[in-house]
């Protein structure tokens, strides 16, 4: 399989074929351990994992996201009496980003995927995992070889963000217009990249605007929407750039390895794609090609029973 290549001017740099399965197959589960853990929940509260960087007061949009959608979700099905709690120690809900490491026994999966830098290698001890809908066929075959049943339902939910949050991004156009000024061309950088290499973006090419990752995810959407053009070594820059219709080109990241975006690229049926090394590279290149979004599959996915929660009737 062929993963694309960094550009840098005109020449190619090979990189090794990232790890897509798990080292050896796992022996095949027994029926038992494939039924989604019904039960597991009570019907009241819905336990959702949150990941947060450890320097307190700082935020990634695309780590906020997961919270914003599930509330989002269970407001509009008629569940708005539903809470939300931090995972303990019980079953939790897994859904967006790269956190299948965290997964534990009786867990629900909601396009969550594998991160490259964290194999999730207790899943060789687990057997009891709901899997609605994983990120990309990447991150599929990889549970398939620890031994659990994956349907071929892939996104990653923020892609859903433009579209559960219209009204609110469209009323923060105007905001952030008068925050960044006219932006034709933005660049949102990985969390890492700005906060370890920042003097990397002290000095952008001229006519891209930084946007933060650490922005609340309504600012990062509302800037996306009004861009012609997005450069982003954060993947959920590139998810919200093909939600809303907007063309982007990725930039590599210093810390992430390319599975994520390989896996997401995939997922939404993206076969061509190349990181760049540089904006400048960025901006001298063409466009990933669009793709028609379908955000049907991922929302119709939504694990309501999985969770021990009436499925709105709309949704069957």
């Amino acid at each position: 399989m062929i993963f694309g290549s960094f550009l840098k001017g005109n020449k190619s740099i090979s990189q090794p074929t990232p790890q897509t399965t798990a080292p050896r197959p796992a022996a095949k589960k027994s029926e038992k351990s494939r039924i989604s853990p019904l039960g597991s929940f009570d019907g009241k509260t819905v336990s959702l994992y949150h990941w947060t960087p450890r320097e307190a007061g700082q935020t990634n949009f695309g780590d906020e996201l997961a919270p914003l959608l599930v509330r989002r979700i269970l407001d509009r099905s008629g569940l708005a009496d539903i809470a939300l709690q931090p995972s303990g120690d019980g079953p939790k809900l897994l859904a967006v980003g790269s956190v299948l490491q965290q997964a534990r026994e009786g867990d629900v999966v909601w396009g969550a995927g594998i991160n490259g830098k964290s194999w999730p290698r207790r899943l060789k001890t687990i057997d009891s995992l709901h899997v609605a809908a994983v990120r990309g066929p990447l991150t599929r075959r990889a549970l398939q070889r620890f031994g659990f049943e994956v349907p071929a339902v892939f996104g990653d939910p923020g892609l859903l963000f433009p579209e559960l949050f219209r009204d609110e991004i469209a009323q923060a156009g105007e905001t952030v217009s008068r925050k960044y000024g006219k932006a034709d061309v933005i660049y949102i950088p990985n969390l890492n990249d700005e906060s370890l290499l920042p003097e990397r973006f002290s000095h952008l090419p001229e006519g891209v605007t930084l946007v933060s990752p650490t922005a609340a995810p309504i600012e990062v959407a509302a800037m996306v929407a009004q861009a012609r053009l997005v450069i982003s070594s954060s993947l959920h820059g590139l998810v919200f750039a093909d939600a809303c219709g907007v063309p982007c080109r990725p930039h590599l990241s210093a810390f992430e390895p390319i599975f994520k975006y390989v896996d997401y690229f995939e997922g939404v049926g993206r076969s061509q794609y190349a990181f760049h090394l540089t904006i400048e590279d960025a901006l001298e290149a063409a466009d990933l090609a669009m793709v028609q979004i379908d955000t049907r599959p991922i929302l119709q996915a939504f694990p309501f029973e999985a969770l021990g929660l009436t499925r709105p009737p709309a949704s069957r």
